[in-house]
């Protein structure tokens, strides 16, 4: 139930009964279910509403990347004529604050379009496969740090090396030429799936 109290003018303010004025604005300043408080939402909208900034995408991390365009004053048009130039600017909001920022840690999707060597963000689909890659290649190397600790301790065992991709003569130069057949089966997997696509 609604408790109608009136603000000094006498206007009528909707405030849920039972709620103080100081819970009220806890709650307005605090997280909500999205991550972020009330306050924080209207300051980016204002943000975007002033600068011009545009979401452009979230990460799997919650890192938001933002773009926006800028004047720069004296940039000289085609043909001499003297106008103001415009620039493309581009942004990330790191999850967590940005002193946790390390460029490093960014999906390398979305680096390469914030250093625009891209010059479409990275839709959802091309995320989804990057990180599919990222997950085989690190069970591969979970692999192959087990076998070469298998191996090792075979060794120090007095049980001789093992036979395998990872021990031996070559067995490195095998290892890496199985990875780099499944490198090729999966970049003709992807080639196949645009060609569907369109």
């Amino acid at each position: 139930m609604i408790h109608q109290k009136r603000w000094a003018d006498g206007s009528p303010s909707s405030i849920p009964r039972g709620m103080s004025s100081s819970l009220l604005f806890r709650r307005a300043f605090s997280s909500s279910s999205e991550g972020s408080s009330l306050l924080a939402r209207l300051v980016a909208k204002a943000r975007e509403a002033v600068t011009g900034q545009q979401l452009v995408g979230t990460d799997t991390y919650g890192n938001k990347y933002y773009q926006w365009t800028e004047r720069t004053p004296g940039s000289v048009a085609p043909g001499g004529a003297a106008a103001a130039g415009v620039r493309e600017r581009r942004r990330v909001v790191v999850a967590g604050g940005e002193h946790l920022y390390d460029p490093n840690r960014l999906p390398p999707e979305w680096r390469a379009w914030l250093q625009r060597t891209r010059d479409d963000p990275p839709t959802a689909e091309e995320a989804a496969r990057a990180e599919e890659r990222a997950r085989v290649m690190k069970a591969r190397v979970r692999a192959v740090e087990e076998r070469e600790r298998q191996r090792r301790l075979a060794k120090e065992l007095g049980g001789g090396v093992q036979a395998g991709p990872a021990s031996g003569d070559g067995g490195m130069a095998r290892l890496l030429q199985d990875m780099q057949r499944g490198d090729r089966a999966e970049e003709e997997e992807e080639r196949q799936q645009q060609g569907t696509r369109r």
